[in-house]
């Protein structure tokens, strides 16, 4: 049980370290952590086409509501490494950026054609933001509010965000640390009783 929980103490501080920008956000089914944010991100495939009056319904609940702008193009930023400008599209083709372009459809969902996850924001950052693999031109186009809200109806979800209860990559590094202090003070613990068992062995032996 023990070996089992320090492995993933151990997981998790890789995940953290990682190069790869994917590796800060972590799936949890229905959402999605940004560990550098502190934010969970609700899968965009469970409000596509949905109202924001239905979505605030559904889940305000759970402590969810609705990312801004900033927070959306920050997202994709990291999750890409990209650097994004309001209002326009990036293509990027590198091997690397499908790859992430496929971690991003699993942990957010797709919500159009099996081919793209788009949410839609209202009012003065009204758009849309999110991924498409577009097949024709080979790349994985990322969106910044490129496309307005009239056209993004339908196959496109709201992007709801709650503030996640994650510990810090020093927090983990820290805990993990005490633990294998904790089991190394009990190996040695053990070594020192299998020790003194051996001498009062000898001494009753000769």
């Amino acid at each position: 049980m023990m070996f089992k929980f320090l492995k993933v103490v151990g997981a998790s501080i890789l995940l953290a370290s990682s190069p790869y920008a994917s590796s800060a956000f972590i799936d949890n089914d229905s959402f999605t952590t940004d560990t550098v944010a502190g934010l969970d991100w609700l899968d965009w495939s469970l409000t596509t086409s949905m109202t924001r009056v239905d979505d605030f319904n559904l889940y305000s609940g759970d402590g969810y509501r609705v990312a801004g702008a900033t927070e959306i193009n920050a997202m994709l930023e990291r999750f890409f490494d990209v650097t994004l400008d309001t209002g326009t599209f990036i293509a990027i083709r590198a091997p690397n950026d499908f790859q992430a372009m496929e971690s991003f459809f699993d942990m957010f969902g797709m919500t159009y054609n099996n081919n793209r996850s788009y949410v839609t924001l209202e009012g003065d950052d009204g758009g849309q933001y999110g991924v498409r693999n577009k097949r024709d031109r080979n790349a994985v186009y990322i969106y910044s509010s490129y496309i307005q809200p009239r056209q993004t109806i339908t196959g496109s979800g709201v992007p709801l965000v709650r503030v996640a209860k994650v510990p810090e990559p020093g927090t983990l590094a820290i805990f993990a640390l005490g633990i294998m202090a904790m089991i190394s003070r009990r190996f040695k613990k053990q070594a020192l009783s299998c020790l003194t068992m051996k001498i009062n062995y000898r001494r009753w032996t000769f």
